[in-house]
């Protein structure tokens, strides 16, 4: 059976005799001249379910007996058949060893990332991290999410101070600590004090 409707357009559904509703296309062949691994490849080929989609007629996806009629699919000898279906199957597998690498790669990649950000703000050095994580750019930052966790990391360093260590070393009494400030404003009030008792003692001294 092949759907025909909405979401499930041109895909082929495999299972036992028995009821299906409209949306559903019935589909019989002589196994002496097709078989039936390679009907199901040949309906999940790109090339159809372009067929299928280009027959829509209105807003939910789908096509009629008429449109199947259509459908010219050259069919190869039934050995021909076999030895497409194996090769696909056979590609087919090394295609799914490749997934399970490329699965493998980015859970790497995310390891490397998750232990870099990390040492970039547990680190005394930023300057030395930064420049290190810089090399790496190209290779382990290409998904949004490990970029969205570099602008945080990038945000977190910001309010710990370490983006800006080595401009307030520069920069002694535009950062000097809120104690130490305390302590000089103290200092000059209590000058302050002894300053406007001195004018205050010379101006009755003067009185008299």
């Amino acid at each position: 059976m092949i759907g025909r409707y909405g979401a499930s357009i041109g895909k082929v559904f495999y299972g036992k005799d028995g009821a299906y509703n409209v949306a559903l296309v019935k589909l019989i062949w002589d196994n002496n001249i097709l078989l039936q691994d390679f009907v199901y490849q040949m309906f999940s080929a790109r090339i159809i379910q372009e067929f299928f989609q280009n027959c829509t007629r209105s807003a939910q996806a789908g096509f009629n007996k008429t449109d199947m009629g259509k459908l010219n699919i050259t069919l190869p000898p039934l050995e021909e058949q076999k030895a497409i279906v194996e090769v696909v199957n056979q590609l087919f597998t090394e295609v799914e060893q490749l997934e399970e690498l490329t699965k493998e790669r980015i859970s790497l990649k995310e390891d490397f990332v998750t232990s870099a950000l990390r040492r970039l703000t547990e680190t005394d050095n930023t300057t030395q991290e930064w420049n290190y994580l810089q090399q790496h750019f190209s290779s382990f930052f290409t998904e949004k999410k490990n970029i969205k966790s570099l602008r945080e990391t990038i945000l977190q360093l910001a309010v710990q101070g370490k983006l800006t260590a080595q401009w307030r070393a520069g920069q002694p009494f535009c950062t000097e600590p809120a104690s130490e400030l305390l302590k000089r404003i103290e200092a000059e009030k209590q000058q302050l004090i002894v300053a406007v008792k001195k004018i205050k003692k010379d101006k009755l001294i003067n009185l008299l």
